[in-house]
């Protein structure tokens, strides 16, 4: 017997011993490994699905209480409030499906409905409805009682109102006396929580979902027409015969058997309400797979074992040579020769297949590198664009040294934009009687488009205070001025005020802005109380009015934007107005209290990421 055919015998005989003590050592681990892996799929896709639910939920209790919010610090007519509530479904389709603002019965017996069904909007008064009597449903009472947000229990069809099948989230509209006036609603369908169940996502493994309260099925695959799951009885049969899966701990896994089936239970309580979601499979469906792919690995594995006896001696001398060329030309192109011609390319083998690949590779290589290239310079001129943006902005803004004149005030200022160009604004100015006029303000939004429109609002303001405008008619100029030109839906926060040192007072305008600090030596820091007034940009034709404060030699007025309140730590913590407060209670100096609260800002973000402009400015009056 030759060498070779030794070589090729004693190979063969080691390969076959060890591949049968490892295959029955494989076939096992496999087994186990499948079913771990099916229940960690299984949970994390009870994960994924329980949390596009809760953001469904979350996202119309924001909606919700955005405009509770809204109305009870507008105090909008009848007709403003049709419009709120209509732009609000509009710019928030397949979230709210509907929204109504019902009142209670001993005010008026008015419930304005607006909903979105097939991409159309729909208006109801539900007052108006025969036989709907809105205080009596469920949603109404549940809310009277409750006294607090929430959603209703149970799903139910609102006949008459929106016609399908859904649970309802409410908040609570009081008047200025801060009594009870109306429950305001907003509606989510089950089929926008059926379009979550029946979702296509990649799964290994076939899962049965449903939504039960207890015992009693709510919502299953099976309830859409979308579905493409049979939904088994039987696993819903078993589930109810485990007393493990409840709603008292945050997750549960349970094994049981159902008819001689073994069945994986995960249940998944819904924060929202007193449901749970559930997500089941068979063991025998892990078994079917695990058997199918151990019949194909020997298969495999019996003719590759084949093959190996058969060709490793020609293989062992036609295979070297060109894998080591092939490994010097992959050298070269290492050392940068990317035009290094790759040998064997035109062959038809597996050798001409790796040299092909490597020869794509290196085509890919040169792309990658030409293409990176135009990318870097792309950016950096992007970047250039935006620091000269950042220079622009920090230009307008006022120097102290254009006020140094005037000895009686003293000021400091600070802003730092979440971005390179920021939406947030403060300016000083003085006036040609010799007063001052002072502005703090903030864009919703950030970026170029907040900063160019900040801008134009300045030139604006700075223009009327200069020909003697108020405060109040500035704004009023200023908000219809964007509500008739803002295409881009912003709208701004603003503080805007003028000086009269000869009687030690100021009048100021504050349009839905953070409000004010006074601080005195000695005392407090007094939050000065402004009258509610809408941001600039939202509702034309809004008049604005005075407010006129006096002050004492050495006070400071303190202003700032609601990123330093806003302002979060690595542990999203925020600044907060508490802690704000204690910093201003150290004293009055106009620029060491801006210092202060800076580090402290600094101190409490540490290498948090901003997202939000900082905005401060601080006026003491000397006289």
């Amino acid at each position: 017997m030759s060498l070779r055919s030794k070589l090729i015998l004693f190979i063969s005989i080691g390969v076959i011993a060890i591949y049968l003590a490892l295959f029955g050592w494989i076939q096992n681990y496999y087994k186990d490994q499948l079913i771990k892996e099916g229940i960690f799929e299984m949970v994390l896709t009870g994960k994924f699905l329980k949390s596009e639910i809760q953001n469904k939920t979350i996202k119309v209790e924001e909606t919700v209480q955005n405009v509770a919010h809204t109305i009870e610090g507008l105090s909008p007519t009848d007709i403003e409030i049709l419009s709120i509530l209509k732009q609000t479904i509009i710019y928030n389709p397949g979230e709210t499906y509907g929204m109504t603002m019902a009142y209670l019965p001993e005010i008026k017996r008015h419930s304005p409905y607006f909903y979105m069904k097939n991409d159309s909007i729909y208006y109801k008064d539900l007052a108006e409805i025969d036989g709907y009597n809105y205080e009596e449903t469920d949603w109404f009472k549940g809310a009277i009682t409750n006294k607090q947000r929430g959603w209703t229990n149970d799903p139910y069809t609102d006949v008459g109102g929106g016609e399908d099948k859904m649970i309802t989230y409410h908040d609570y509209i009081h008047n200025p006396e801060g009594d009870l006036m109306a429950v305001l609603t907003g509606d989510l369908t089950l089929s926008f929580i059926s379009e979550i169940l029946t979702s296509e996502f990649v799964t290994k493994f076939p899962y049965n979902k449903w939504i039960s309260r207890g015992n009693v099925l709510i919502l299953s695959e099976t309830n859409s027409s979308q579905n493409t799951i049979s939904f088994d009885e039987k696993i819903l049969n078993a589930a109810k015969e485990v007393s493990h899966i409840n709603l008292e701990s945050a997750m549960s896994l349970h094994e049981t058997k159902w008819k001689g089936e073994n069945i994986y239970l995960l249940s998944l309580p819904l924060d929202f309400s007193n449901w749970d979601l559930q997500i089941a499979f068979k063991k025998a469906d892990i078994l079917h797979s695990y058997q199918k792919t151990i019949r194909v690995l020997q298969l495999f594995f019996s003719l590759g074992l084949l093959i190996l006896i058969i060709v490793t001696a020609w293989i062992t001398n036609r295979a070297i040579k060109p894998i080591m060329h092939l490994s010097e030309s992959i050298s070269k192109m290492g050392d940068g020769k990317l035009d290094y011609k790759v040998p064997y390319s035109n062959r038809k083998d597996e050798v001409g297949v790796l040299a092909t690949a490597f020869e794509n590779m290196q085509i890919n290589l040169k792309k990658y590198i030409n293409d990176l290239k135009i990318s870097t310079s792309k950016q950096a001129r992007i970047h250039n664009e935006l620091e000269v943006g950042h220079d622009i902005q920090k230009a307008l803004l006022p120097s102290p040294e254009e006020l140094k004149h005037i000895t009686a005030v003293s000021i400091g200022s600070y802003m730092k934009p979440a971005t390179e160009v920021g939406g947030d604004i403060y300016d000083y100015f003085e006036l040609p009687d010799g007063n001052i006029c002072f502005v703090v303000g903030d864009v919703s939004g950030k970026g170029i488009p907040a900063s160019l429109l900040m801008a134009s609002v300045r030139s604006s303001i700075r223009a009327l205070a200069t020909n003697g405008k108020s405060p109040s008619e500035i704004l009023t100029y200023v908000n219809n001025d964007l509500a008739e030109k803002n295409k881009t839906f912003h709208f701004i926060t603003l503080i805007c005020g003028v000086t009269d040192f000869a009687n030690q007072q100021f009048a100021f305008c504050n349009a839905g802005h953070e409000r004010p600090f006074l601080l005195q030596e000695g005392k407090t820091p007094e939050e000065i109380v402004t009258t509610p007034q809408t941001a600039l940009g939202i509702s034309p034709n809004f008049k604005y009015k005075n407010q006129l404060l006096s002050f004492e030699k050495n006070t400071t007025l303190f202003l700032y934007s609601d990123g330093v309140t806003d302002a979060l730590n690595e542990v999203e913590v925020s600044f907060g107005k508490t802690q704000l407060i204690q910093v201003l209670s150290r004293q009055n100096n106009a620029e060491t209290v801006v210092s202060d609260c800076v580090a402290a800002l600094e101190n409490h973000t540490l290498q948090a990421e901003a997202f939000d402009d900082i905005t401060i400015l601080a006026i003491q009056f000397k006289t």
